[in-house]
């Protein structure tokens, strides 16, 4: 197989993955509160579990399968890279890529503080507060998915959060994910290997709702692997100076191809 064809196939699953996430987060939100008030968003995350009809496994496919959508997008940003020639179109699909991970970590971020218990709670504190320190973006981000001056995850800011989730960020990150479609996908990938990657996709996700099930009973929720950096200097180093950081690392990301052919072109 060779590079167009893996990266059709990666698209191809990546795609499967994203709709598997918006059937499930839609059957799940018909169940869901979004209220701090008394627990009720953290309850009513547990009683679909515990009483709504396969609840459980659709908790699990929406919880679970976002690592390996998170791991899809990155591979397909390696893909993407065009070693032979950087031109505007070549651009164009990089950045795609690098905000489609970027979103997707959005929503991986914003469906925990969904959860509504301690960990959500200080993880909203932990973000806004770093976020505002991000430059240029951050600002902005902060304004959609955080309450002004708010510290505290309350309902407003939960609301505000759970309307981001459904329909603010899906949005964006069908918008990248269309743009760094693959020239000639259909052509690379044939019909019969389009329908082999999506029947793989969908054991995979029954495999993992049976091995890897959430326990309904307790909230399940802390930091992901690729969130536990940030988990872990914010106790040690100041919100601006992690806020830059994360800043100048998607700026580099962002002008890699361009750093890199540039390089090059020197040697």
């Amino acid at each position: 197989m060779n590079r167009n064809s893996l990266l059709a196939c990666v698209y191809c699953a990546l795609l499967t993955l994203l709709a598997f996430q918006g059937v499930s987060g839609a059957l799940l939100t018909l169940n869901y509160i979004p209220v701090m008030e008394n627990l009720q968003a953290l309850k009513s995350v547990q009683l679909i579990g515990i009483t709504v009809k396969y609840g459980w496994f659709f908790q699990t496919l929406h919880k679970q399968a976002v690592h390996l959508i998170f791991v899809l997008s990155i591979l397909v940003l390696i893909l993407q890279f065009n070693k032979k020639e950087v031109h505007l179109s070549t651009l164009i699909k990089w950045w795609s890529s690098v905000f489609t991970a970027m979103f997707i970590l959005f929503a991986i971020y914003s469906g925990n503080i969904l959860v509504g218990d301690g960990y959500a709670a200080q993880s909203f504190q932990i973000g806004g507060t770093i976020m505002k320190e991000i430059p240029l973006i951050g600002s902005l981000f902060h304004f959609l998915l955080f309450t002004p001056n708010q510290q505290e995850l309350q309902t407003y800011s939960l609301v505000r959060m759970y309307l981001s989730h459904i329909l603010f960020i899906p949005f964006l990150i069908g918008i990248v994910v269309f743009i760094q479609k693959p020239i000639h996908f259909r052509e690379v990938l044939k019909q019969k290997e389009i329908i082999i990657t999506i029947l793989l996709v969908i054991l995979l996700q029954i495999a993992i709702a049976f091995i890897l099930p959430v326990n309904p009973k307790v909230a399940p929720y802390s930091p992901d692997w690729f969130f536990l950096p940030i988990h872990y200097l914010q106790y040690e180093v100041p919100s601006i100076i992690v806020g830059l950081c994360i800043g100048l690392l998607l700026f580099s990301i962002l002008m890699f191809p361009l750093m890199y052919r540039k390089r090059k072109d020197r040697l």
